[in-house]
């Protein structure tokens, strides 16, 4: 009940500013009321407030064709996670579109106070559906350049051990590498989790699942610092190298 109560008021906002055209016949008056001039209120107030819904509608509309086409655009981006993606943001487009035209058919104020909140409560294009987009995005090019380093790590790993071999010391290089890997991994388990915690949020998890898609940014900011980190390792090692063989 608590979750249902919290769900209508983050909607409020929207709902009002759709809804708040109702004529003000509607309040209590000393004189008498023109019929044909409440009917002409009402009718200016359901043509104000279709205008407005699908105006936020087509807001969400463009913001979606724009997630759709960074989707499909992104290198780096896990097949699966892309795929998980694309399903839903065609799901949203036809479903916002399908909304748009049932608003545009309504006839009454009551049918539209039923319809708008959907805009917000079936969807959350721009509290859940965005974000999960950029953080899904953010991982995989994340996970990217984790696995290009553990392979630089690997390269500096082999010339450390021709430098043993050579009787060159390679303590050095050796302590600057093993926290560049302690870094890597560190990366790793922030940035693995993240992809299927936001993939499996749904409009029904909001807005509660505002939490876990903070979480999941601090986690990404997190680990895009270890990862930095691990790349100022890397180059320390690779200078204590040379520093070992120079005479």
């Amino acid at each position: 009940m608590r979750n249902t109560i919290t769900k209508r008021l983050a909607a409020v906002a929207t709902v009002s500013a759709l809804v708040l055209t109702v004529p003000g016949t509607a309040f209590a008056q000393t004189q008498p009321v023109d019929p044909a001039s409440v009917e002409t209120d009402r009718a200016g107030a359901i043509d104000q407030t279709k205008r407005r819904a699908l105006e936020a509608i087509d807001k969400r509309l463009d913001a979606v064709a724009g997630w759709t086409q960074r989707v499909a655009e992104s290198e780096h981006l896990d097949a699966g996670h892309r795929a998980t993606l694309v399903a839903e943001l065609e799901a949203t487009t036809r479903g916002l579109t399908a909304l748009a035209a049932d608003i545009e058919a309504a006839t009454t104020l009551s049918e539209l106070g039923a319809l708008v909140p959907k805009i917000v409560e079936d969807y959350w294009v721009f509290a859940l559906l965005g974000p999960k987009v950029h953080l899904v995005i953010a991982a995989d090019a994340m996970t990217h350049i984790g696995g290009r380093l553990e392979e630089v790590s690997s390269t500096i790993q082999a010339a450390i051990d021709r430098l043993e071999e050579a009787d060159y010391d390679p303590a050095e290089a050796q302590a600057a590498l093993d926290r560049m890997r302690a870094h890597l991994g560190v990366a790793a388990s922030l940035i693995d989790p993240v992809p299927a915690t936001v993939l499996g949020l749904k409009p029904v998890d909001m807005p509660e699942a505002s939490d876990r898609l903070r979480n999941a940014r601090a986690e990404l900011e997190s680990a895009g610092e270890e990862l930095r980190a691990a790349g100022r390792a890397g180059r320390e090692a690779v200078e204590a190298i040379r520093k070992a063989i120079t005479p």
